[in-house]
């Protein structure tokens, strides 16, 4: 783990059976750490290696020519697409004239102003 300078402030707590305890002390002792120093370690590689499988992608020439080429293209005319777009989002939804919905006070949270079905009014709350 590289030593920085920033003061480790924040906190997580974990709740394990006593053998997971007992090895995971065992394993710090054996590398000659502190739990918290091997949980850590492992931890932030285990995220390393997880992030890096999601950035980073390696091609050999002939697939990386091929990469290249795909991101050149103009995109296929997608009609479906086309059609989503061009419709009025589904929190402007129109029922006989009024809108159904609209943005309340409070983030991702719907006010209702018309009826609606049983079964929605309880997914807004």
């Amino acid at each position: 783990m590289a030593k920085t300078s920033e003061a480790r402030s924040e906190r997580v707590d974990l709740r394990m059976t006593l053998s997971a305890k007992r090895t995971l002390q065992r394993a710090a002792a054996v590398s000659n750490k502190t739990v918290t120093e091997f949980l850590l370690d492992s931890g932030l590689n285990a995220a390393f290696d997880t992030l890096a499988d999601r950035r980073i992608f390696q091609l050999d020439q002939k697939r990386w020519d091929a990469f290249q080429d795909a991101l050149a293209k103009p995109p296929r005319t997608n009609p479906r697409l086309k059609k989503l777009l061009a419709g009025r989002p589904a929190w402007q939804a129109r029922a006989a004239g009024r809108i159904i919905a609209e943005p309340s006070r409070r983030p991702n949270r719907l006010r209702r102003i018309t009826n609606w079905t049983p079964s929605i009014p309880a997914l807004l709350r």
